[in-house]
């Protein structure tokens, strides 16, 4: 599958020459969608991790969607990760994910450059991401 848009989320199956389209793109409803598309799979359900916001604003996060297919309908799930200005982190977004064969996940995204970053100049971070018991993303706490 690919995953891809900015202001609007679209998907679409690929053949198995990982170039053309298997099916037509189609646009993905998504609460807030901006730009980051990542989707994986855990346990049967589809998680759809993307940004809200603009990469220059300190309200940038990362939210996500969850779904039985791939390309929807997603219900909404929840923000995931956000800036926390009483440790100086601000605008975080434009996520990944790794998934290890251990079965840990870890959420790999930029945020603004500590201090006085002003949405130029970012840094790539990696946090550990957790499940609740109901299958739902705990949030993560980004660290410094």
């Amino acid at each position: 599958y690919l995953f891809f848009g900015n202001g609007n989320a679209n998907g679409a199956e690929l053949n198995a020459d990982m170039t053309s389209f298997k099916t037509a793109p189609k646009t993905i409803a998504l609460n807030a969608f901006r730009e980051g598309s990542v989707v994986f799979k855990r346990n049967g359900k589809y998680y759809f991790m993307y940004s809200v916001s603009g990469t220059d604003y300190p309200d940038y996060h990362v939210s996500y969607a969850t779904s039985s297919s791939p390309l929807g309908p997603y219900a909404d799930g929840a923000t995931i990760l956000q800036s926390n200005n009483s440790l100086g982190i601000q605008s975080t977004g434009h996520n990944s994910v790794l998934a290890l064969p251990s079965g840990a996940y870890y959420i790999v995204y930029h945020r603004w450059a500590i201090p006085g970053g002003d949405g130029n100049h970012r840094e790539v971070c990696i946090d550990k991401m957790t499940f609740n018991a109901d299958g739902s993303i705990a949030p993560v706490v980004p660290t410094l």
